[in-house]
């Protein structure tokens, strides 16, 4: 399952007449292939396998941020528009240009993709549970995708006077690799099947979105997990506008709003032991809280992740 692609061809075109000058004006936001979708359903025989959520470009985003090397994002993952965005410049118009000083030279290079209408091939993996392990899907089983757009106020930064870009998929295709198994071991397959069901181990991924109202100064979040305790647990902090769509902010701005102090409790008890209390004002002080992505990750040794310099923000 790790073979299955999604084929796009996006087109950036505008609603009604408008003139050459106002293209420049607009430009897709970074990972362009993930974030023109909300969320993916995956159906086995009609029946959901995938956990609900309306976050999955997200997803999609901190995924290939945090574990994929600087040399797979300039290489095949451009194939999936994805041209990081440079540090302080999220709010940069996309008309500015790329040997202005306040250009976002990923922006910039998105842009080039769509200009002026033009049709964009887009590839890239889907970041679904079931196809992140490598076992195959047995035969006789119908796989269903639904995938739900993602608004065009959310996946476009666009600076025209009154917003008349959008974005058409003129053709979806899904490729999926197959294989042709031995007669004897599709023998041993039914046989197993008429004592057992097929199991197929996932590393369960969620994503969930919680709402801090403007003005507070602090908040308690209470039952944000029940039942199983993820081994892992990735924050982030976003303006509500960019989450929930507008063409003049980028959603996958992450910022740390000056705060000063974060403490999760499992059952009571602290993890970790002493609370993080980073300060980005004055003495600057966070690069404990930048080192805890390494935590558990087990990046000293087999498995690697991507990480920005302490600094860039």
């Amino acid at each position: 399952m790790l073979s299955i692609r999604m084929q796009i061809e996006p087109t950036v075109e505008i609603t009604e007449a408008a003139k050459a000058t106002e293209y420049p004006k607009v430009a897709a936001i970074n990972n362009t292939l993930h974030s023109l979708f909300n969320q993916i359903d995956v159906f086995f025989n009609q029946k959901l396998v995938s956990p609900p959520n309306n976050a999955y470009s997200y997803r999609a985003y901190i995924e290939t941020l945090l574990n994929y090397s600087k040399s797979s994002m300039e290489s095949h993952l451009t194939s999936g528009l994805w041209y990081a965005d440079t540090p302080g410049k999220w709010a940069a118009p996309p008309n500015t240009k790329r040997t202005d000083v306040n250009a976002n030279i990923g922006q910039c290079n998105r842009q080039y993709f769509t200009q002026n209408g033009k049709t964009v091939d887009l590839l890239g993996h889907l970041h679904c549970n079931v196809f992140n392990q490598n076992k195959f899907l047995l035969n006789d089983v119908e796989l269903r995708l639904r995938l739900v757009r993602s608004k065009d106020a959310f996946c476009l930064m666009d600076f025209t006077d009154d917003d008349k870009f959008t974005i058409r998929i003129k053709e979806a295709s899904l490729i999926v690799r197959q294989v042709k198994i031995s007669p004897g071991v599709i023998l041993a397959h039914a046989n197993a099947l008429t004592k057992a069901t097929a199991k197929y181990p996932i590393n369960r991924v969620e994503v969930k979105a919680f709402t801090m109202h403007r003005g507070i100064l602090g908040d308690t979040l209470d039952n944000v997990i029940l039942g199983q305790i993820p081994k892992r647990i990735i924050i982030g902090f976003v303006g509500n506008k960019a989450f929930n769509g507008n063409r003049k902010f980028n959603p996958f701005n992450f910022q740390h709003f000056n705060i000063n102090y974060i403490s999760l409790y499992v059952d009571g008890v602290h993890i970790p032991s002493k609370p993080l209390q980073p300060r980005f004002t004055g003495e600057i002080i966070y690069r404990l809280v930048s080192y805890t992505i390494f935590w558990d990750w087990n990046s000293f040794s087999k498995r690697s992740i991507n990480y920005l310099t302490i600094g860039l923000r």
